[in-house]
């Protein structure tokens, strides 16, 4: 490229050209002409030493570039010398995420990005600001820098690494949530026991980062940030020394527990102090990354008396065993459990003793039908998503004192009534 370059940006991105220059340690000035308008980048060694256009300089500069898609450009190798700071390339292109989410999105839920892997935080800063109800606040690598951000910021929701260098993502969630309570998101490569502890102290989410990230992460983000999270929670499951049992009969009873966003905790510590019945099969429909499911089977399986199992395919409903759907799954005659199904279709087949637990964020869920014995709802008033969908909230109000007489029985789990 010592001879420098010429041509269009048709089929190219101003990006594409910076990144090429950039990694061949390129020194020069690089000229984009985008109809009336001409900017200048230039280029020290491959990184960047100051930008200019009719309108601005410096950073912002750089950052009007990069939104021109169409236009002529050249390269033209020659001496730089720098007047200030020289900046790396990719480390620009982070912040231009930034500047460019921060432009006419008024309305929408700011998120704070914490990510130490540079591929990992262009990947998660593009979903974000590709969502028009989320505004990308900041990109922070490591927790330190999280914790004075979210007291600055004030965020809707954090999006939160697990694995950061210095302060860990697990320690920096637990400072946050004493210091700057927000709604967190957890996100990493793998869903660990790690995991389970923080939605004990109240996490709202967990995204696994995957090729499919993009498919739910920014539903996941907006329903997130709308959880009320005013201080650290702490749910527990007690040790469990209850040996399980072989050759499980068809269940005789059945508990559906529902939970949402901000509801997971509520959910795992009903689960650590009800009673082991071999007889009993319970169905647990939950919110969030649909990834997580068969790891967090996995990871129960050993804390849990239940046998647990993940429904991903027709399945033989069995006693003694916790069943994780991520969506509301269909009965059939048999019994025979499917991975998706309508909630008035499931109770149509319910044809024993069954109550349904109700926890925090099921709003999505609606039913016309519950032929369940007994409704149990956990009390909105102190609920981190007290929103019911509007059937079980007159079904809670059908049941009032019903439900009183439950709640004096499964206090230790955090739930109450509506």
């Amino acid at each position: 490229m010592s001879r420098g370059l010429k041509g269009t940006l048709e089929g190219l991105s101003p990006e594409a050209i910076i990144q090429a220059l950039a990694l061949s340690g390129q020194t020069g000035v690089l000229t984009i002409s985008c109809g009336p308008n001409e900017g200048r980048i230039y280029f020290r060694e491959g990184k960047v030493a100051g930008a200019r256009t009719r309108n601005h300089r410096g950073k912002e500069a750089f950052f009007e570039i990069l939104g021109w898609q169409e236009g002529e450009v050249s390269f033209s190798p020659e001496p730089v010398r720098p007047k200030g700071e020289l900046f790396n390339v990719e480390a620009l292109f982070m912040e231009a995420a930034t500047y460019r989410s921060e432009q006419g999105k008024e309305g929408a839920l700011s998120v704070l990005l914490v990510e130490d892997s540079q591929l990992a935080a262009r990947t998660l800063s593009e979903i974000i600001e590709a969502s028009p109800g989320l505004h990308l606040l900041e990109v922070l690598s490591n927790g330190e820098e999280a914790l004075w951000a979210a007291a600055e910021y004030r965020p809707d929701v954090i999006l939160l690494d697990l694995y950061l260098p210095g302060l860990t993502g697990s320690k920096a969630f637990k400072y946050l949530m004493v210091k700057h309570p927000a709604p967190v998101v957890l996100t990493s490569s793998r869903f660990g026991p790690e995991v389970l502890s923080l939605f004990l102290l109240g996490a709202v989410a967990f995204c696994l980062k995957s090729p499919h990230q993009a498919e739910h992460l920014a539903e996941l983000l907006e329903k997130a940030a709308r959880v009320r999270v005013e201080a650290l929670r702490r749910y527990r499951i007690p040790l469990r020394s209850s040996k399980r049992e072989e050759n499980l009969p068809r269940p005789s009873k059945m508990t559906v527990i529902l939970s949402g966003l901000g509801g997971t905790g509520e959910a795992l510590e009903f689960l650590g102090c009800k009673g082991y019945n071999p007889e009993e099969a319970l169905i647990w429909v939950l919110e969030g990354c649909p990834e997580t499911m068969e790891p967090l089977a996995g990871i129960l399986r050993e804390k849990l008396p239940w046998e647990v199992v993940y429904v991903k395919a027709t399945t033989i409903l069995r006693g003694g065993t916790l069943y994780l759907c991520p969506g509301f799954p269909s009965l059939k005659k048999g019994p025979v459990l499917e991975p998706e199904g309508l909630p008035d279709e499931f109770w149509r087949f319910v044809e024993w003793p069954s109550q349904l637990v109700v926890f925090s964020g099921v709003t999505p869920i609606e039913f016309r039908e519950i032929k369940a014995e007994r409704v149990w709802v956990r009390d909105p008033e102190n609920s981190p998503a007290p929103a019911l969908p509007a059937s079980l909230a007159e079904k809670a109000r059908e049941t009032f004192q019903e439900i009183v007489e439950l709640a004096e029985h499964l206090e230790a789990a955090h739930v109450g009534v509506s």
